[in-house]
């Protein structure tokens, strides 16, 4: 992992370009009362766990007095029952745990911790958790929809094609879109994450093969166009109705002949190299990196924060993307560039794990691993407004 250090000069400059709102320290949290929790039962529950392991030694690492007054850990087993310490419950039993609970810090990756399932429960029973709602939740971890919306937004996105459960693919079917895509095809779960049952294809015999791998696990396969260029995420923290603070993009360059899979991702012997910020990309590409994750993250209207991925294509690779969107196109002479960001999915929960980029981008920023939980904990307390303290709740002390 290779990340640079901000200077004294680089966090002045950084501090200046924050809105009125934002300050590198955040608000105190003392009065309130926080449970993380994490694991789960998707495929990127040990990234989960990993996650909300680092959450919690940072908010319990109160020396500087602004953070939670108690800090408590819950673990969703991968069976799906909820244990704190060593007792375990099914739902809704669990729940009573919740019960003083100011806020709940989401450290879950994928499945029903990340595409809405949970934040609905959590809004039946009104209690105030971090990060988006229902529908940005289900929408973003749908990646069909999700770069359906992007596009009506004006956003760049890759040639795609469904392949449904339910449905037969054919190798007609696969060879048509082969045509379409001559310079090779990405192969992923509808609603997956962390890169997890990805293919990359070149030849028609190889797509029928890498779609059924994907239904066979119970998904959706979306395919779309290989796109070649510079892999670049961008992080920000925002509740809708204020302008975000986007950080500094950070560069993805997976090793020679791999592409930004689950081994790349967390692998921090020989995974990807990561540049904050990105290696070969000027200030005005930059920018429209930061202008279009701002523009996912209000499409999808999500809280809280959100880290947006794209490519920024090499030359030549027009003919791997889709044709902008008919309304926007014609009232806003919208359309495909060989150079603007091409958006691939949008992360409602980011990792935090020591490999992940948001903490990268973030700490380039001059924003601290712990400011940046508690900002993300404060924009939750905002939205809901949950600010007065829940007195007297026994302590779970519970720890991982």
């Amino acid at each position: 992992m290779q990340s640079s250090k901000p200077s004294e000069s680089a966090t002045a400059a950084s501090t200046k370009r924050f809105r009125a709102w934002f300050s590198l320290q955040p608000p105190t949290l003392a009065h309130c009362r926080v449970v993380v929790l994490a694991g789960g039962t998707s495929s990127e529950r040990e990234v989960s766990l990993q996650s909300g392991r680092n959450v919690l030694a940072t908010l319990e690492d109160n020396r500087d007095g602004l953070g939670p007054n108690q800090v408590d850990w819950i673990e969703i087993e991968a069976d799906g029952r909820w244990k704190f310490g060593a007792e375990s419950k099914a739902l809704p039993a669990a729940l009573s745990w919740l019960d003083r609970v100011d806020l709940v810090f989401i450290a879950l990756h994928g499945g029903s911790g990340e595409d809405g399932t949970l934040q609905g429960l959590f809004d039946s029973l009104g209690q105030a958790y971090i990060g988006p709602g229902v529908f940005a939740s289900a929408v973003a971890m749908d990646k069909f929809h999700s770069r359906t919306l992007a596009r009506a937004a004006g956003l760049t996105v890759a040639k795609a094609w469904l392949f449904r459960r339910e449905g037969n693919a054919t190798q007609v079917q696969a060879e048509r879109i082969c045509a379409a895509a001559p310079h090779g095809l990405a192969v992923k779960p509808r609603c997956g994450g962390s890169s997890v049952g990805m293919f990359r294809v070149s030849q028609a015999h190889e797509l029928l093969p890498a779609v059924q791998a994907v239904l066979a696990d119970g998904d959706d396969a979306l395919v779309e166009a290989w796109i070649e260029g510079v892999e670049v995420s961008c992080g920000l923290l925002g509740n809708q109705g204020m302008q975000a603070n986007c950080f500094t993009p950070i560069g993805i360059e997976p090793k020679q002949g791999r592409f930004f899979d689950y081994q790349q991702k967390y692998d921090s012997e020989a995974g990807a190299g990561e540049f904050c910020p990105p290696r070969g990309l000027d200030q005005t590409c930059l920018k429209a990196v930061q202008t279009a994750s701002i523009q996912a993250h209000q499409s999808l209207r999500c809280d809280g924060y959100s880290r947006s991925d794209f490519i920024i294509p090499s030359a030549g690779q027009t003919a791997q993307l889709a044709a902008p969107d008919t309304m926007r196109a014609e009232s806003e002479g919208i359309g495909p560039g060989d150079s603007a960001p091409v958006f691939l999915e949008l992360n409602t929960l980011p990792g935090l794990t020591e490999r992940s980029l948001l903490p990268q981008s973030a700490r380039e920023q001059g924003l601290s691993y712990r400011h940046l939980c508690l900002w993300v904990l404060e924009l939750a307390r905002r939205r809901f407004a949950a600010g007065v303290p829940r007195a007297n709740a026994p302590a779970l002390g519970a720890k991982p």
